[in-house]
């Protein structure tokens, strides 16, 4: 069999090459949306209130509010340079209705939202200012692959490693190689565009 090339999404339209082509990839997820702002989580104030709201939504276990994972979303791979953000919640949205759910109510109350992947960018587009942080990371799942139309239909989080491990085990090649490809994510590398050296020759 012919080794092709794929690069494709849950929710984006598959992509498909033969010899030669780009696919998106790269450090990893940005893609905000800054409207209004939002206080601190203290209980009784403006972010507690917004945490039980999404709680409502999620689930208490989805929303962090405190903690050492809460201060791990609030930078990425410019956190070495001192780059370092502010947010009240860190929400962990399990599906794609999950994440409109959370969309859809903060935008309706103006709440500003910064999506997160795997955290490895270099240009702190994942780095929030207020508001929530709506982590991808449990939409972690390779819906269906395809080999015979070179397609893979895989969630926002799933890893790069990941997809670069389905795809030669069914024949097939993911050209895209950015580094920290063990954290960085799919949906990261879309947003950002980022490809590595291989995005160069293929």
């Amino acid at each position: 069999m012919e080794r092709g090339f794929l690069a494709s999404s849950a929710g984006h339209r598959s992509a498909r090459t033969a010899g030669a082509g780009t696919g998106p990839a790269g450090p990893d997820a940005t893609g905000a949306s800054t409207r209004g702002s939002a206080g601190s989580s203290a209980p009784g104030s403006a972010g507690g209130a917004l945490a039980r709201e999404l709680a409502g939504l999620l689930s208490p276990g989805q929303v962090v509010t405190e903690g050492p994972e809460l201060r791990v979303a609030l930078s990425d791979g410019t956190a070495s340079q001192g780059v370092e953000g502010s947010a009240d919640l860190l929400a962990l949205p399990g599906s794609t209705d999950q994440v409109a759910a959370v969309l859809g109510w903060c935008y309706s109350h103006d709440v500003p939202v910064v999506a997160r992947g795997g955290g490895t960018g270099l240009a702190a587009g994942a780095v929030p200012h207020g508001g929530v942080v709506l982590s991808t990371e449990r939409l972690a799942a390779v819906r269906s692959i395809e080999p015979g139309l070179w397609r893979m239909e895989a969630e926002a989080g799933v890893r790069t490693s990941t997809v670069h491990r389905v795809a030669l085990e069914n024949g097939l090649m993911f050209p895209p190689d950015p580094g920290a490809g063990e954290q960085s994510t799919l949906g990261g590398n879309i947003a950002t565009n980022a490809g590595g050296p291989h995005t160069f020759k293929y």
